[in-house]
């Protein structure tokens, strides 16, 4: 079946209904949590933990396999497809065993060092940290699934283990307990795609040679090897994270609290459009390299970022416009303090200028790893970590401001990030990455979203300035900012002729526009 640009935005389209289902199911696991346990100090250690039991996540689980596991598999898969099965065989049993070793180490090294002040943390930690085995080997289905273009599936898959978190969340009253229930909810997570990965599995090999692994074939180590240098970038980057939870306790003890909810807003575009577009994008690209087709390559990846400027800007626009009124809705009740308000706003406006940022660099670092060149991304990565590292050691530490200086040092670094990136294409390119049509396509897209932006705050300011505490006002005012939000940007992308917005419209209803370039 051939890559064309419609097929790549029916994939990511695939990609968003599936994780707007989850990101439904994780808005409201965290509305239930805030109204239950608010910011306070205990709900912030129970946040600490779970990032900290999730360090190897996107090591060992769905960055890496996204950026390691589909070229190496389309490339056994385009000259013998018996042979790339086996090679996913024999890389979830190494997988695994990795997981079991990693999960035994750190829960010794927990048991040794108990923690003083962050003593809650690390037991929590210890209870959560058996989930890192099922969310990584669901890493690994998910992008099984993604070269044969299955996306609905591991974007769904969520949804189940956020509705077992809601439910238990009406039966147990201790964060212990809530750790296991996760562990049990990342479980079934995974059991769905696995599913799915075993019945095209058992169409070329049969039950008797599925557990005939090889652990550690000559594949898994090339594998391994080639991905060496991004590993250690990743690696970074989650160290990095979870400092960004002990920089905010030491900021404010209620800080990883307030970061949580604010990141979790942050994450809604990123993993609807960001991660969706870069996703859909990355088989394709590599399908392109292999038959060594740069103009075809040259427009996916155009064609990406510019979607991606068109959804992630107006999302940034978006948030600084209503950030309040979207927190109110969503966590304004129960023990969620009009204080723990206006820090997760100030929080949320932090991480928000990092949303453009993040899906250019999920953008460009594909189009590497495409090419199977994973140094500069993990240098850039690096880089970025230290750069995070200086920001929030002086935001904190020297000039004492409060947790939402961690987000901001998040934007900060993301820039860094993406300009080296950016640099590196352009230098491999042996010219400027856009067009002067591609530039005028952002212009078009950076008027239509501030208007829109402008025209939502004026609104706010001068009919709905102060926040209701009922529900009724509060879906109220929401419906009425993001609806006016929404009808000026679009009105004046048909004005100036936004295409790639109006492209989002189109593909979003199933409309089917005229397409210019006919290799499309």
């Amino acid at each position: 079946m051939q890559d064309t640009k419609k097929r790549i935005l029916f994939s990511a389209k695939s990609f968003f209904y599936g994780t707007l289902l989850s990101r439904f199911g994780g808005l409201f696991r965290d509305m239930a949590m805030a109204a239950l346990f608010g910011s306070g100090p205990k709900i912030a250690s129970f946040m600490i933990a779970f990032r900290f039991a999730h360090l190897f996540r996107r090591l060992l689980g769905e960055s890496t396999m996204n950026l390691g596991f589909i070229p190496h598999f389309e490339s056994l898969r385009k000259e013998d497809e018996k042979r790339s099965i086996g090679f996913f065989r024999d890389f979830f049993f190494s997988l695994s065993l990795i997981l079991i070793l990693c999960i035994v180490v750190v829960q010794v090294l927990l048991t040794l060092f108990p923690g003083g002040e962050m003593a809650e943390a690390f037991r929590l930690t210890k209870l959560i940290l058996p989930a890192l085995f099922f969310v990584c080997l669901y890493g690994l289905s998910g992008s099984f699934l993604q070269c044969y273009r299955y996306f609905f599936i591991p974007a769904f898959a969520p949804v189940l283990f956020n509705a077992i978190w809601i439910v238990s969340l009406f039966f147990i009253n201790d964060f212990a307990s809530l750790c296991i229930v996760i562990v049990f909810g990342m479980l079934v997570q995974w059991l769905l795609p696995f599913y799915q990965t075993q019945r095209i599995v058992f169409k070329h090999i049969s039950l008797k040679e599925w557990f005939q692994p090889k652990i550690f074939s000559p594949e898994v180590k090339r594998l391994f090897k080639s991905i060496g240098f991004a590993m250690i970038g990743i690696s970074a980057i989650q160290i990095n994270t979870a400092s960004d939870a002990f920089f905010a306790h030491f900021a404010d003890k209620s800080g990883p609290a307030y970061l949580w909810y604010a990141m979790r807003l942050q994450q809604v575009p990123i993993a609807l459009f960001g991660i969706a577009l870069a996703g859909a994008v990355l088989p394709p690209l590599v399908r392109a390299v292999k038959d060594n087709d740069t103009t075809r390559f040259r427009l996916f990846f155009s064609d990406a970022v510019k979607k991606s400027w068109a959804l992630m800007f107006s999302s940034l626009v978006g948030i600084l416009a209503i950030s309040d009124v979207v927190i109110n809705l969503l966590y304004g009740r129960g023990a969620f303090t009009h204080d723990a308000l206006i820090h997760t706003s100030y929080c949320l406006h932090g991480y928000a200028f990092a949303l453009p940022l993040v899906s250019l660099i999920l953008i460009f670092s594909n189009s590497f790893y495409a090419i199977k060149d994973y140094k500069i991304p993990t240098i850039a990565a690096i880089i970025s970590v230290l750069a995070n590292f200086l920001f929030n050691s002086l935001f904190v530490f020297v000039f004492h401001w409060k947790a939402y200086s961690i987000a901001i040092a998040t934007s900060l670094s993301a820039l860094v990030q993406a300009a080296i990136l950016y640099a590196a294409l352009a230098r491999k390119a042996k010219s400027m990455l856009f067009s002067k049509e591609e530039l005028i396509s952002f212009l078009k897209v950076f008027i239509s979203a501030t208007l829109a932006g402008i025209a939502a705050y004026g609104l706010k300011s001068l009919y709905f300035s102060t926040l209701p505490t009922h529900f009724v006002g509060q879906i109220r005012d929401f419906s009425i900012l993001v609806t006016s939000f929404l009808a000026v940007l679009f009105f004046m992308a048909k004005l100036l002729k936004a295409e790639d917005l109006l492209d989002i419209i189109d593909i979003s209803i199933g409309k089917r526009r005229p397409q210019k370039q006919n290799i499309s």
